[in-house]
């Protein structure tokens, strides 16, 4: 899980001489709250997860907004996973 969540959070070309690795989910910040959005940043960590992390089956991807006018909003995206016949889930918070 933390091999994951460590994945998620890393930028490409941001590991020497792997620039593929990684992921660019800290774009999705600068962009409006949509639907669209949410099905995009989705669809971004379940394909980082099939191919870096085969061992995770991912179940779920849910993605949600927290937050105010004042303070400012951030996705929150919720794994549901299975390892080794054994289940879990983890949350990321995206934003500020």
């Amino acid at each position: 899980m933390d091999a994951v969540k460590s994945l998620l959070l890393i930028g490409p070309s941001e590991v020497p001489f792997a620039p593929n690795l990684g992921t660019n989910i800290h774009s999705f910040i600068f962009e409006n709250i949509s639907e669209i959005q949410k099905v995009r940043l989705s669809q971004a960590i379940r394909n980082l997860i099939a191919r870096y992390e085969p061992r995770m089956a991912v179940q779920a991807v849910t993605v949600s907004t927290e937050g105010s006018d004042q303070a400012g909003y951030a996705y929150v995206v919720n794994v549901v996973y299975t390892i080794a016949d054994v289940e879990g889930d983890f949350n990321i918070p995206l934003g500020f």
